[in-house]
């Protein structure tokens, strides 16, 4: 507990942190696998009113853990670390996740953003994590795993539940919230040193370092897109035959 609330890298005593697929890593994984299984099964068995709530606990869940971080950060250095904006995808997805949850008019947009962005980068994260150099018993290592966990968890539950259905023709919608937000952060990132959304350098241990290597900076943003642009195919490849197939038969293809 000496490590609970420490921050830098450099304070850690050399070997505390976790190695990536090591079984510490691989038990959390399964940790969260379990957990969002469970929260599926009890989310479809229950009423519509408390789906609603369960909804709004989840992501009023996500929505404390990062405020907790936040609080930390400013009651136990004695300077903030502007790397630690919530500025990330998944950062940006916890906001997201909160207006799907309390704002239903917004639904269209917000799912379709949960599914194609916040949900393959929740993912991403927990199996490339970047917080390795953290021993395990820290808070931003706990934290970054809790909450993870929860993005991912939110939009699973809505598909399990048949009440998100992916649809191609509104990816213009997240497409265009990448679009509007990549330009200032890039800026943003060349004045603060700052990575948000990895697009001026790859996370160590991932496979934006390998297009990086490959492709240069920032070169390799070409293959950033090119691999979003796969990751998308692969996820909406299911729904657009299951549509073709359900119009083929007659039959009425859902929202």
């Amino acid at each position: 507990m000496e490590w609970f609330f420490v921050f830098y890298h450099n304070q850690f005593p050399q070997g505390t942190g976790f190695a990536m697929y090591g079984p510490e890593h691989l038990c959390f994984l399964l940790g969260i696998a379990i957990t969002i299984v469970f929260v599926c099964v009890v989310y479809r068995r229950a009423t519509p009113e408390k789906q609603a709530l369960l909804c709004r606990v989840v992501a009023g869940t996500c929505f404390a853990l990062e405020a907790a971080k936040q609080v930390v950060l400013l009651i136990t250095l004695p300077s903030y670390p502007v790397s630690q904006l919530t500025l990330h995808l998944c950062g940006l997805g916890i906001f997201v996740q909160m207006v799907d949850a309390f704002v239903p008019r917004w639904r269209k947009t917000t799912r379709e953003i949960l599914y194609s962005l916040s949900l393959p980068g929740a993912a991403a994260a927990l199996f490339f994590p970047d917080w390795t150099a953290y021993p395990l018993l820290n808070f931003y290592c706990l934290q970054s795993f809790i909450i993870h966990g929860v993005l991912l968890c939110y939009p699973i539950i809505l598909l399990a539940s048949h009440q998100m259905r992916p649809n191609w023709r509104r990816l213009w919608r997240p497409a265009l919230f990448i679009v509007l937000i990549a330009g200032p952060i890039f800026l943003l990132n060349r004045r603060l040193g700052t990575n948000f959304l990895f697009i001026n350098g790859g996370s160590a241990g991932s496979p934006l370092e390998v297009l990086e290597n490959l492709m240069g900076n920032p070169g390799y943003l070409v293959g950033y897109v090119g691999l979003v642009l796969v990751v998308w195919l692969l996820m909406y490849l299911p729904f657009i035959i299951t549509d073709a197939f359900k119009t083929k038969q007659g039959k009425p293809i859902g929202e």
